[in-house]
């Protein structure tokens, strides 16, 4: 009896001392999202069970939130929305920016306007994203699908497919924006033509928001404690955010021209207002273009609690 007693203490001793699974928090390669990885490089992710995941395309980050291998990352809201209407309860616990010229459609010298691009072939990820600055390129140049040839390519693949003459065009953003205009593709379109529409949020599923708020809350000051630095040009901070990036250094303090940063007010007034005004908006339009193949039946939550508070 004694000895299953004690049998029964070690194993109820090795439950209580299992490790609590990390919070798994995906990227792809965007300016506003690499304050995740100086925010661990300080230290702000210390002691937390907070697990980064770096990953080479959008696509790739949302399968991993479908198939559980994630708990959520740097999206855009259209692809929160995505997932929303694949019935993924999904809550948006931070504004990451507001695209206004970051996001482009690229092509070779000699195409030299939209109207050009009949006939040509577009690469774009197989991404909402790439999807809504097609659409709105394609829309201004008054060009259907049709009259375009698409290719589904990931954006690292984008630069070795127009060097090798395969591409004549792309959507892109940086770092991949900076690579191409060095080999010679100049911007087009912009998002600034279809401002508002693309906004990038960090977005968790909802069951994990509920089930870990201290930690989600860390991960989501220290965020913005080093995006701060990143705003503010310290020069140490965009140099180790580059060793993903690759830019060159003269670009660096540009890191992000054609976004929008939202300060701390502009956050919470967006989560609390905005983000369900234009989710509302966003997702029957994404739907009657088909970028949506359900309807969306819950509109992805938002919330201000992970934030800091305002000061009066």
């Amino acid at each position: 009896m004694k000895r299953l007693l004690l049998l029964s203490l070690i194993f109820a001793l090795l439950a209580c001392s299992t490790p609590e699974p990390p919070l798994r928090i995906g990227s792809n390669v965007w300016p506003g999202y690499e304050a995740l990885y100086l925010a661990r490089h300080h230290g702000h992710f210390n002691k937390l069970p907070i697990k980064l995941v770096e990953l080479a395309s959008a696509s790739d980050l949302m399968d991993g939130i479908r198939n559980g291998q994630l708990d959520g990352g740097g999206l855009t809201l259209d692809e929160v929305l995505l997932l929303a209407s694949e019935g993924i309860d999904m809550t948006i616990v931070a504004l990451c920016d507001i695209s206004a010229g970051a996001d482009v459609v690229m092509a070779r010298p000699g195409i030299n306007n939209l109207a050009a691009l009949a006939g040509k072939t577009i690469a774009a990820e197989t991404t909402a994203v790439g999807a809504v600055m097609l659409a709105g390129a394609l829309r201004q140049a008054g060009l259907s699908e049709h009259q375009v040839r698409i290719v589904h390519m990931p954006l690292a693949d984008q630069l070795p497919a127009y060097q090798r003459g395969e591409i004549d065009a792309a959507v892109s953003f940086e770092p991949f924006k900076t690579h191409l205009q060095q080999a010679g593709a100049q911007v087009l379109f912009d998002s600034r033509q279809i401002a508002g529409d693309i906004v990038d949020v960090l977005a968790l599923r909802s069951e994990v928001v509920a089930q870990k708020p201290y930690v989600v809350q860390q991960l989501v000051r220290g965020y913005l404690r080093a995006n701060y630095l990143l705003v503010q040009g310290d020069e140490a901070a965009l140099a180790y955010v580059n060793r993903r990036l690759r830019l060159p250094p003269e670009r660096l303090p540009m890191l992000f021209e054609g976004m929008q940063i939202p300060s701390l007010q502009q956050h919470h007034h967006w989560l609390r207002h905005d983000a369900e005004v234009k989710a509302a908006e966003l997702a029957p339009l994404l739907y009657r273009k088909g970028l949506l193949r359900y309807q969306v039946e819950r509109l992805p939550q938002a919330t201000t609690q992970f934030l800091p508070e305002l000061r009066p």
